[in-house]
């Protein structure tokens, strides 16, 4: 019995050049969801219709309806402005606030650094979303504090 070099399984091969078009197709359709709602969404996302109530997907709604009769592909394109734009700004806090606290981690003295580091590992051993929540909890609800929360995580 020889020991085969080869590997185990062929890798699915994939074509150059396909993943950034893709990935520019999510984007773009991301782009159109947020700032284009109302010509993309064919229902109204919070007018009831008892008589469509958990409805199948289908041509008419095309994720099916909820227990009110919603439209749910209407809910997600309206949806996308708010869960967006959280993400945006959580991205913006934490990169302003992790700038901030490398720039001062960086000159700050020994001791301090080390103060520093140790915080930033206390962060890490605890779980983020559990953290996250006991931090909005905290703070109170809506998306405001839901978003600072996130981005001092």
């Amino acid at each position: 019995m020889s020991i085969s070099t080869q590997p185990a399984r062929r890798t699915i091969a994939r074509p150059k050049g396909v993943l950034l078009p893709l990935a520019l197709l999510m984007v773009a359709i991301l782009a159109a969801f947020t700032l284009l709602p109302g010509l993309i969404a064919p229902h109204d996302p919070i007018a009831l219709a008892m008589a469509d109530r958990l409805k199948p997907p289908s041509l008419a709604h095309i994720f099916g309806t909820d227990e009110g009769g919603r439209d749910v592909f209407s809910r997600v394109v309206y949806g996308t402005r708010y869960s967006l734009g959280v993400a945006i700004a959580i991205v913006f806090a934490s990169a302003l606030f992790g700038v901030i606290y490398g720039a001062v981690s960086g000159m700050a003295r020994k001791g301090i650094d080390n103060l520093m580091m140790r915080i930033v590992d206390l962060f890490f051993g605890f779980p983020a979303l559990v953290l996250a929540l006991a931090v909005a909890a905290s703070i109170g609800r809506g998306l405001d504090s839901v978003a600072l929360s996130l981005a001092i995580i």
